[in-house]
């Protein structure tokens, strides 16, 4: 028998986890059986993966965290993953922003601090239990209740910030503003093409997140991201198969901002969305670059237990 990768492991666990979810008459519940398939709980450490696993972590974990019905179960391997993409791609050693991409960035900066928002270490003990609750009420009222509703703030900023990064990606075909620079074309829902040209009244802005994700998807994106798109195609699928998925993340937005409803349950998703194709950007050296982050964390650790004082700049381990 051929031994099992880490990647299929990955994907693996994911699959069972879900499936030890399903209900036989519809719905999920989360017990023994299925928490015993959570990947830190199998030795799945993200500082250790290289680049082909941790997408695979990304597409796994974006399949445990959206269920039909918009339910969404966030667990630490998902906490562990968002610190772990905040500490490579936003830490003041990575290089995927440039200087006059501040504001994307730090739009980056605080959805990944909303998804860790309120985390603590597993308590080991009733007294850590306690000391954790202590802490809690300690924290001034109004940052208490933002913490709690950190997840709706995430949904809401989950948006701008994806569609700034394709902007990012996409800056040979449109800028920051949503003029478009060269010209290119995407489906319409009605199975027809929409034209964008430089310069023109009606066809020469774009700042559509549904456009944009076709424009990705069809145009730039090469032969190791678009696949992984699938991959999240096929998960949005299976939320709605009546809607192509870029389609639903328009809708999702347009819902949201006109006050139909917040979605808080969906902000996870985008911004595993988002780092998927941030990876994508720095899968030439990101071995590297996962090697040099973690040298560099180690020593920021070390520094922790002897001053008591984390780095502003600290991602990860996410507590």
């Amino acid at each position: 028998m051929v031994p099992q990768t880490k990647e299929e492991k990955i994907k693996g666990l994911c699959d069972s986890w879900v499936n030890a979810t399903q209900l036989p008459g519809g719905g999920f519940a989360i017990g023994a059986a299925s928490e015993q398939h959570r990947l830190h709980r199998n030795g799945i450490t993200f500082h250790e993966l290289n680049y082909s696993e941790i997408q695979a972590a990304c597409t796994g974990l974006s399949r445990v965290l959206l269920f039909k019905g918009l339910n969404t179960v966030i667990d630490l391997d998902h906490r562990l993953f968002w610190a772990w993409a905040g500490e490579m791609l936003l830490s003041p050693r990575s290089t995927f922003f440039s200087n006059t991409e501040s504001e994307l960035r730090q739009l980056f900066e605080t959805c990944i601090r909303a998804a860790l928002a309120g985390i603590t270490r597993p308590p080991q003990s009733k007294e850590d239990w306690e000391r954790q609750r202590e802490i809690s009420e300690l924290v001034e009222f109004n940052t208490r209740q933002l913490v709690l509703n950190a997840h709706l703030v995430l949904a809401y900023l989950a948006f701008p910030l994806l569609e700034g990064l394709l902007k990012k990606l996409c800056c040979n075909y449109v800028d920051y503003s949503g003029n478009v620079i060269n010209p290119f074309d995407v489906p319409t829902a009605g199975g027809g093409i929409r034209n964008y040209m430089p310069n023109d009244p009606r066809k020469g802005k774009c700042s559509s997140l549904r456009d944009l994700m076709f424009l990705l998807y069809q145009t730039v994106a090469d032969q190791d991201l678009r696949p992984r798109i699938d991959e999240m195609r096929n998960i949005f699928n299976s939320l709605d198969n009546t809607i192509d998925p870029f389609e639903q993340l328009y809708s999702w937005r347009n819902q949201s901002l006109h006050g139909q409803t917040g979605f808080p349950t969906i902000g996870g998703t985008l911004v595993n969305l988002a780092v998927l194709i941030a990876f994508n950007q720095i899968r030439a050296d990101y071995e590297h670059r996962r090697n040099d982050v973690w040298s560099n964390m180690q020593r920021d650790i070390e520094t922790f237990k002897f001053t008591g004082h984390r780095s502003p700049w600290s991602y990860y381990p996410p507590f």
